[in-house]
């Protein structure tokens, strides 16, 4: 029973985790002018240039309109994970984006087992997804309620800030409880997440969606947390490096990331509407 318990926190932490590394947390701001040119493309097979600028949403605030990140009531990403030495089965998951009002918006999840709600607010120092991994749930039942105690920093920075060699982080305090299938508490956890981007590059990518231009960014996230499981108090720290490529008007492309004692993942765009 308890290596039952303890491999359900392990792969609600890695669930966590595989959803920061593969979009819920690594949207892109917009690019400052120095890069608009080289970073607004997208290319198909022979080289040219298949870009179109995306129209602004009369439904989205102003100030939730970044480049690197669109978002809006029509807007759906459509992505493809796959993990090393199958760590877990390979699958496909779909962000769509809704409730736009007061410079908030709210951001959905679905993966074929797991799905997740994050609340996003708009600020003038950029994009700040104000909860970490708030909702998960195991859709065969059971899953883990986390609460974000509290957030700071930015997801992204505004777009005067896009540019190589820019740095930011985010950090967020939070407390988790473990429920089984049966809806009954079988544990609880609380402590940080602390996160460090920084802009490395341009890079071209090509993945199933295509070919695009894009900016690279790699992220590392440290999480220390404390989950206490049947009368036991069980220590966890996890670092995770990440590296995303974002397009503009389309967002992240792809990722590729290294949870330190779990596995790796490899994240890439299938399709995306507008």
């Amino acid at each position: 029973m308890m290596n039952d318990k303890l491999k359900l926190s392990a792969l609600l932490l890695t669930a966590i985790l595989a959803l920061f590394a593969n979009g819920c947390r690594l949207p892109g701001s917009v690019s400052s002018p120095e890069n608009a040119n080289s970073a607004a493309k997208k290319t198909d097979s022979s080289g040219a240039d298949a870009s179109s600028d995306r129209k602004a949403d009369a439904s989205v605030p102003a100030a939730c309109q970044v480049a690197y990140y669109p978002v809006g009531p029509t807007v759906e990403r459509k992505y493809h994970i796959k993990y090393a030495k199958n760590f877990l089965p390979e699958q496909d998951y779909t962000e769509r984006y809704e409730n736009f009002a007061d410079n908030k918006f709210v951001a959905k999840t679905d993966f074929k087992d797991v799905s997740t709600t994050i609340n996003w607010t708009c600020t003038p120092d950029g994009l700040l997804a104000t909860q970490y991994g708030n909702s998960i749930d195991i859709k065969s039942g059971g899953g883990s309620k986390i609460e974000t105690v509290n957030s700071r920093g930015v997801s992204f920075p505004v777009d005067a800030r896009w540019k190589v060699g820019e740095k930011w982080t985010t950090g967020y305090d939070i407390r988790e409880t473990l429920i089984d299938k049966n809806g009954k508490q079988t544990g609880t956890g609380e402590g940080k997440v602390e996160q460090q981007a920084e802009i490395v590059g341009e890079e071209e990518v090509t993945v199933p969606a295509g070919k695009f231009q894009t900016m690279k960014v790699r992220i590392v996230t440290r999480l220390d947390l404390t989950v206490k499981v049947g009368g036991m108090s069980v220590p966890t720290k996890t670092e995770v490096e990440t590296t995303a490529w974002l397009a503009k008007d389309v967002g992240m492309v792809k990722s590729a990331s290294e949870m330190a004692g779990l596995t790796s993942a490899v994240t890439e765009l299938v399709s995306s509407s507008k």
